[in-house]
């Protein structure tokens, strides 16, 4: 069993802290792979950077930050190298939050993703059109792109859940995660499933799941609880 697990960490663009309780969140997930969106890198980041290698994860890689943007990093128990996809080139936050590393040792691949909250439908759709492209491009391979979607594939008609729905048809797997939600407004008052993965016919993948709080530690809420982050961890298990 292959166990990644992907967490927005609600950072946005600016370098805020990661309390130690997110440290412990992460521990608890127990992933093989893990993946942070909405990440941004700095030099306040040493600290957890060396608490994720204490942890067994020895292998990191971090998006590239360009002018404001926000990142995705990449961290791995086992060695990964760097991928080949390149991301959408609709705007510099479509590649900042854009991450493809490749583990040999699962013969897996893994791409970190977060699409930009675009306020331009165009560039919504044209983000959505170059990243369906770039999925489907990938059908032959053992790969899985995962993160926040920013949309439900199973509910509405976006461009990104438009765009999902043909990814479906055209054979690739996007588990139902369980768990109500995914996102949750800062008073609890809205919430969505905007967490996801989309997995190709070359993996098998038998568990999706939202995880919201580990006893005392609650990774997900609104602000009344004091949360990490107002998303949950998407967990993703894949048999070998």
């Amino acid at each position: 069993m292959i166990r990644i697990a992907a967490w927005n960490l609600n950072h946005r663009t600016r370098e805020k802290n990661i309390p130690v309780e997110a440290i412990e969140g992460i521990r608890l997930l127990d992933a093989d792979v893990l993946v942070l969106t909405e990440f941004v890198d700095g030099l306040s980041r040493i600290t957890f950077k060396e608490s994720l290698v204490e942890m067994g994860y020895t292998h990191i890689s971090i998006s590239s930050r360009i002018t404001n943007n926000n990142q995705v990093l990449i961290a791995s128990k086992t060695p990964f190298i760097t991928g080949d996809l390149m991301p959408p080139t609709t705007t510099e936050d479509a590649a900042t939050n854009f991450l493809h590393q490749i583990l040999p040792n699962h013969g897996l691949e893994v791409v970190g993703i977060r699409p930009p909250s675009y306020k331009s439908k165009d560039d919504l759709q044209d983000y959505w059109y170059q990243l369906s492209n770039i999925i489907d491009y990938t059908q032959d391979r053992a790969i899985v792109f995962i993160g926040d979607l920013n949309c439900d594939p199973f509910l509405g008609r976006s461009s990104g859940s438009l765009a999902l729905k043909k990814l479906r048809s055209a054979g690739f797997i996007i588990p139902n995660p369980e768990g109500l939600w995914s996102y949750i407004s800062y008073n609890g008052t809205r919430s969505s499933r905007i967490d996801h993965a989309v997995v190709s016919s070359k993996v098998n993948c038998c568990k999706a799941s939202y995880i919201t709080r580990y006893g005392d530690i609650i990774l997900a809420g609104p602000n009344y609880e004091k949360p990490i982050s107002d998303h949950a961890a998407l967990v993703l298990d894949i048999m070998k």
